[in-house]
């Protein structure tokens, strides 16, 4: 009897054990889920920077937008220039680490993956370096952040349908008569990554075009206005020579086509060798034979460009 009650009393002991085990693991994987749970992620909306105040009004103001869609996800939400102004990147880091930020993702609001996205981000992000990379932040008043706690940086604004939906956007708003019109797409671009652009370029054009039946579609890069008159200037008198209305938006942050094509009459006015302010008929009727209607709305000002950022931020979580 003895035996058999010591038998029957046997196992407990180890199931005990067991059970001692199993409370320790599930304890454990609970705290390590908790501080998962409480891991505070900040979110840097990174921009190029200008001298402009008025550019740099419309950052503050996209900042401002992608916190009021902020549900808890971000800890802190805060943005910064690669060069030119202030906040700085440094500046930008320093707040999120001081808000408590133990990870930090950084969205380069850049429109296409060009020497920006892959050199001079990283650069100012502290991520990468080389005397190149060095040089080209120095120059802009730059310096590269030291950051406490890990970065993840995500792809720029052209990788999504950001882009086709803010055309679609400018061209309703502009266009008239597609049939008799030309959809021209302008950009800042960069030769050296043509092969990353121009497939990007042509998909934004065809699509647009079939959507709304332009006669034509084509594109061109001028910089911030450095070679319109070179390279969009000609397109445009080229369509209005063949009786076709040019509509033209620009794919940049903060600048509008119209914003370009207006810095780029000045400059062409002030160049050496411009006509006199009283022109000629001939040369009036030369400008009047020019038709076409640019956007005068940039696209951080279309109401998709916050979410599109805060959706890209949360999906790098």
């Amino acid at each position: 009897m003895t035996l058999k009650n010591r038998n029957v009393c046997f196992p407990f002991p180890g199931f005990a054990l067991f059970a001692a085990f199993l409370t320790v693991i599930l304890t454990l994987g609970t705290s390590l889920f908790c501080q998962a749970e409480e891991e505070k992620v900040g979110l840097l909306i990174l921009t190029h920077g200008s001298p402009s105040p008025r550019w740099n009004e419309s950052i503050t103001q996209l900042a401002e937008e992608v916190r009021a869609l902020n549900d808890g996800c971000f800890a802190a939400i805060e943005w910064a220039n690669m060069e030119f102004a202030q906040p700085d990147t440094t500046a930008g880091v320093e707040s999120l680490e001081n808000a408590g930020c133990d990870r930090i993702i950084v969205v380069p609001a850049f429109i296409f993956p060009t020497s920006h996205s892959h050199f001079d981000v990283p650069t100012v992000l502290g991520l990468y370096s080389s005397p190149s990379s060095r040089a080209t932040l120095e120059e802009g008043g730059g310096r590269a952040a030291r950051a406490k706690v890990p970065m993840t940086m995500t792809q720029t604004l052209s990788e999504g349908d950001l882009l086709a939906a803010y055309l679609a956007e400018e061209i309703e708003s502009l266009s008239t008569n597609s049939a008799e019109e030309v959809l021209l797409i302008i950009a800042h671009g960069d030769g050296d990554h043509a092969g990353l652009i121009n497939p990007v370029m042509k998909k934004l054009c065809t699509s647009a075009c079939g959507r709304y039946g332009f006669s034509e579609g084509n594109w061109a890069y001028c910089g911030m206005g450095q070679s319109y008159n070179e390279t969009v200037r000609p397109l445009i008198e080229k369509y209005s020579e063949e009786g076709k209305r040019c509509v033209v938006v620009g794919l940049y942050l903060a600048t509008s086509a119209g914003d370009i094509n207006d810095i780029s009459e000045r400059m062409r006015a002030n160049r050496p060798g411009a006509p006199a302010e009283t022109e000629s008929a001939e040369d009036q009727n030369d400008e009047a034979a020019v038709s076409a209607v640019f956007s005068r709305r940039p696209l951080i000002k279309s109401s998709q460009t916050a979410p599109f950022v805060f959706k890209i931020a949360s999906e790098a979580l």
